[in-house]
């Protein structure tokens, strides 16, 4: 599996870390950016790379779109 070719999410790689960015804007892209979570953990069991959860989080911006 490619990676960049084969997930929905834009990842950005440098050394050993990745970070990945999607725009959600209904439940159908949260579930699109699950499912390339999985696949990216199904990848990395595949190539045998540990993923470390500990340093694993999320970051949630909103547009308030009542100033614009």
């Amino acid at each position: 599996m490619d990676l960049n070719k084969d997930l929905h999410t834009k990842l950005y790689i440098y050394a050993d870390d990745t970070k990945s960015y999607r725009h959600i804007f209904n439940t159908e892209d949260q579930d699109e950016l699950q499912n390339d979570i999985d696949r990216l953990k199904n990848w990395a069991d595949e190539w045998i790379l540990k993923l470390n959860v500990d340093k694993c989080w999320g970051t949630t911006y909103i547009v308030n779109n009542s100033n614009l």
